[in-house]
This record gives C-alpha cells, structure tokens and sequence, in this order.
C-alpha cells in the first residue's frame, strides 16, 4: 500500500507541528488535525471539508479559497489569520478565539459561534 504525505497528515495530523508548512491545494477533506500548530501555513485553496481541527492554534497563516464546510474548528485560536473568498459554511467555531483575521467574501452560511465572538475582525459578515 501506498500512503503520499497528505494521506498521512489525513491520518495522523493531530499534534503536529505543521509551522510554516506549504499545504496549498492540499487533500485534506476528513484530516485529524487536532490539536496541531498551523503557524504561517499557507492552506491556500486546501480542501478542509469534515476535517476536525478542535484546539488547533495558528497565527497569521492563510487559508483564502479553502473549502473547510462542515468542519470543527471549535477552541481553536486564530490569530492574524487569513479567510478571503473561504467556504466556512456550517463550520464549528464555538469556544474559539478569533482575533485581528480576516474574512473577506467568505461564506459563513450557517457556521456556529456560540460562546465565541470575533476580536478585531475585518469583512466579517454572518449570514
């Protein structure tokens, strides 16, 4: 059997330390993420969708164009981050910490944020 990288962070992304990484366009619909560092990353046009990224932690790292819907971003922080043109829709952003991120055209459709309020936020607009 032949696993490639994404395969492998699908399967054992929790925990890692993912600083910097070049996930552009990555496969990553399903991935256990949690708990992992996402600082600086580039997840630009990334497929997200399903993935469970509970208490995932990432300053300043971009995901404008990746589809994340119906992910679970819950206790997550966010700092600095980028969503311009994101799919967040049904998205679990309930008990995160979302400050001085950007969201431009994203679709936040029916996304969840209980307990959590965006600090600072530019183009944020729930639906």
């Amino acid at each position: 059997m032949v696993l490639d990288g994404w395969a492998l962070v699908r399967q054992f992304g929790a925990d890692l330390d993912l600083t910097g990484a070049d996930l552009r366009g990555a496969d990553l619909a399903k991935a256990d993420l949690r708990g992992a560092c996402l600082d600086g990353a580039d997840l630009t046009g990334a497929n997200l969708k399903r993935a469970n990224a509970m208490a995932v932690t990432a300053t300043r790292a971009v995901f404008d164009g990746a589809d994340l819907r119906a992910s679970n971003l819950r206790d997550v922080s966010l700092l600095e981050c980028s969503f311009a043109r994101a799919d967040l829709s049904s998205v679990d952003f309930r008990g995160a910490s979302v400050t001085r991120s950007g969201f431009l055209n994203a679709d936040l459709t029916a996304s969840f944020w209980e307990g959590t309020e965006p600090h600072d936020c530019f183009d944020f607009q729930r639906r």
